[in-house]
């Protein structure tokens, strides 16, 4: 009886980790494909920042980390929620902006309105995975951040 309890338990303990690697994979896979996805594919439809209700999959550039003013402004207008669904993260929550070299949110179109969307993780957030792209903004380089988190 003791060694069985020993067997059930140490076993317990593994099927514990693996989940938890395989959480952590996931959420990690997920960050990098997301953070691509929107700085390499103008979204599906390719114009859909000209009716958000069409929209199927977010994408914010014209061509290839060359991002775009109007796919940003729809993009930070677009609700929270139907954002997390049309980036397939309802089981995560999100934050992205866009700076400068110098780590400034930038602006869209030097509005006011800043390139950001989504919530920070809090301090206590189980876990966090940021990744960071450079894309060309208004001629310049950006570093677009992309954060998954828990």
């Amino acid at each position: 009886l003791v060694i069985i309890s020993f067997l059930f338990l140490t076993f317990t303990k593994y099927q514990e980790k693996i989940d938890m690697a395989v959480n952590n994979e996931d959420i990690n896979l997920r960050a990098i494909q997301i953070s691509d996805f929107l700085v390499k594919s103008r979204g599906d439809p390719i114009n859909w920042e000209k009716d958000v209700s069409k929209l199927n999959v977010l994408g914010l550039v014209t061509s290839d980390r060359r991002l775009s003013d109007d796919k940003m402004n729809g993009f930070v207008d677009l609700d929270y929620n139907t954002s997390r669904s049309k980036l397939n993260i309802k089981s995560f929550d999100f934050y992205f902006s866009i700076k400068n070299l110098n780590g400034q949110i930038m602006e869209i179109g030097g509005d006011s309105k800043k390139i950001e969307k989504g919530t920070k993780p809090p301090l206590n957030a189980k876990k966090v995975v940021m990744i960071k792209r450079f894309a060309v903004y208004g001629n310049e380089n950006k570093i677009v951040e992309f954060t998954l988190w828990k």
